[in-house]
């Protein structure tokens, strides 16, 4: 039986090995940690330079100009082999043509990490049948008002056979069908559809984290409408997905899987909680014909959506999830993870010296330089009496409100006692069998109006005023 934490039992008192390739990588490091501290794997692995770079996840790092083939030897030799597509696909095609025709009894599982991006130009269902309707319209028809766009559809995992690549990994979806292929019972395959990744110092979305924390004056860029949606993933949640599909007591039957999470965030949204948490609000719009100039921009104008069933019921235990809900609702531990791993802390620089030597010209200076915010104590002289008047003067507001409200009040009972006298002698001259004296009442209601507008007019007490002048001198000795 397994044990009670998922992982496969281990008769033979060794520690299980595993492969990962290019292990420098940001992903690669991170699924070295997981293996080593989850599975208790032993790793090796090659690099992207072929040369070694200090991991303490990485047991042994493989060459592969070795001569003695040393590459092919520890695929053979171990039991898991994690490769994960960066820019070419020859060592993932290698690695797999080798393990299909090589002989071995043990049981081998090979996860081939790719992107989403083998199906960022599929069209969904509801676009077909858009183009099928558009061919049916008659010749001269009147075109139709236009309509909203539909809410896109999500791609789920059973659609593998309907993904059309970006052009630039159409030689990543070729590796994913070999990879398919390769599945035998020995060799148990899986292809995972890697999210726009994320987190622990970030990789791909690292230019738009340092521009953001560097202030640039310009902003942040928007890519297109800005409304276009992408798949992520924390690159952490996707490391424990690889371990899952590893540890599984018996091997999954699903070959294809999304690796995403359950955040359904657009680029501009992105672009707004990276501004809101680093930079200072300013976006601008990247015109078409440069494009080229940025880096992995194809990641940020594809517009999908996927539903990545088969992760979430690996990964069931919540406190296994990093960022379970997404990027933009966890975007605070984001970028606490990009300050921690990235070593930075805010450039604060303190300039003091003697009136008129030039603290305010070398404090702009400096700021200029470093694209820090300039504060000085000027600034912070007119900010705090800015807001003292505006304090003054909504208290002042509150103040004549409730004047206001008091004086009000007296003349509804004022009115009120001068109607029940009112009443009192006219019920006095019924009983009298007098009749009413219409002057008088006129004359009442006459003197009443006066007192009213002289009630307007006159200031409020004496005792009122003096009790409120007490508590604003309480206020400013607490205040002091």
């Amino acid at each position: 039986m397994a044990e009670a934490d998922g992982k496969k039992p281990n008769l033979t008192g060794l520690r299980p090995r595993a492969f990962v390739s290019n292990t420098d990588t940001h992903l690669g490091t991170i699924i070295s940690r997981t293996l080593t501290k989850k599975g208790d794997y032993e790793v090796w692995g090659t690099t992207t330079d072929d040369e070694e770079h200090e991991c303490k996840w990485v047991k042994q790092i493989v060459r592969r100009d070795d001569e003695d083939d040393s590459v092919s030897k520890c695929l053979l030799q171990s039991d898991l082999i994690v490769h994960q597509l960066i820019d070419g696909v020859d060592d993932a095609t290698t690695a797999l043509k080798l393990l299909m025709n090589a002989h071995y009894e043990t049981e081998k599982t090979f996860i081939l990490v790719s992107s989403v991006m083998t199906w960022a130009e599929t069209r969904s269902n509801a676009e077909l049948v858009g183009e099928a309707d558009d061919e049916e319209k008659e010749e001269g028809e009147e075109p139709a008002e236009e309509e909203e766009p539909a809410e896109l559809e999500a791609y789920t995992e059973d659609m593998y056979n309907k993904r059309v690549p970006h052009v630039k990994y159409t030689a990543w979806k070729e590796v994913e069908k070999l990879c398919k292929k390769a599945n035998s019972k020995t060799l148990h395959t899986y292809v995972v559809f890697s999210g726009l990744r994320y987190g622990e110092g970030e990789d791909i979305l690292h230019p738009l984290f340092k521009q953001a924390w560097h202030l640039a004056p310009e902003g942040l860029p928007i890519f297109g409408p800005g409304k276009q949606l992408l798949p992520m993933v924390h690159v952490q949640d996707l490391a424990t997905f690889v371990y899952k599909i590893a540890s599984a007591e018996e091997p999954p039957e699903q070959r294809y899987y999304f690796g995403c999470d359950e955040g359904v965030a657009s680029w501009g949204a992105i672009v707004k909680a990276v501004n809101g948490a680093l930079g200072h609000g300013k976006t601008y719009k990247v015109p078409e014909k440069n494009y080229i100039l940025y880096e992995n921009v194809e990641h940020f104008i594809a517009n999908m959506k996927v539903e990545a069933a088969g992760m979430g019921s690996m990964i069931d235990d919540e406190e296994e999830w990093v960022s379970k809900a997404g990027f933009v609702e966890n975007i605070d531990k984001i970028v606490s993870e990009f300050k921690s791993h990235r070593k930075i802390q805010p450039l604060r620089v303190y300039l003091t010296g003697p009136p008129a030597s030039g603290k305010t010209y070398y404090g702009k200076k400096i700021a200029e330089h470093f694209k820090l915010v300039n504060i000085t104590v000027s600034d912070v002289v007119r900010e705090f009496e800015a807001q003292q008047t505006q304090l003054l003067e909504l208290l002042a507001k509150i103040k004549q409100r409730k004047k206001e409200e008091r004086r009000r009040a007296k003349l509804e009972e004022k009115r009120r006692l001068k109607a029940e006298e009112a009443a009192e002698r006219a019920a006095a001259r019924a009983e009298a069998g007098e009749e009413a004296d219409e002057g008088e009442d006129e004359g009442a209601e006459d003197q009443v109006a006066q007192e009213e507008e002289e009630e307007l007019d006159e200031p409020e007490e004496e005792e009122e005023v003096e009790d409120d002048d007490e508590e604003t001198e309480k206020n400013q000795g607490t205040a002091k």
